[in-house]
């Protein structure tokens, strides 16, 4: 799998569903490593993906503690199917 200077390249079916209006869930680690998850906004540049937060959010100060985090964007115009995509 190819890089980019932040990381993995995303797959085409993550920058299709990062484009669309479509939600997304992110996953973080409290401080006591209890689970944070919600929905969120999610965009693409066509290389890093991006969330929507604040700097006094829970979300914003559990990234900068522990930067591992889960994102899974929901495609709305088939919410019921499985992931399109197997790792490349």
């Amino acid at each position: 799998m190819a890089g980019t200077k932040n990381g993995l390249e995303l797959h085409s079916t993550t920058l299709e569903l990062a484009q669309g209006a479509n939600f997304a869930a992110i996953t973080t680690t409290m401080p006591n490593v209890d689970l944070q998850n919600h929905y969120i906004w999610a965009g693409t540049d066509g290389e890093r993906l991006f969330v929507n937060t604040e700097v006094h959010r829970q979300k914003f100060k559990n990234v900068e503690r522990d930067p591992r985090v889960t994102l899974t964007i929901r495609d709305d115009k088939t919410p019921t199917a499985m992931p399109r995509y197997a790792a490349k």
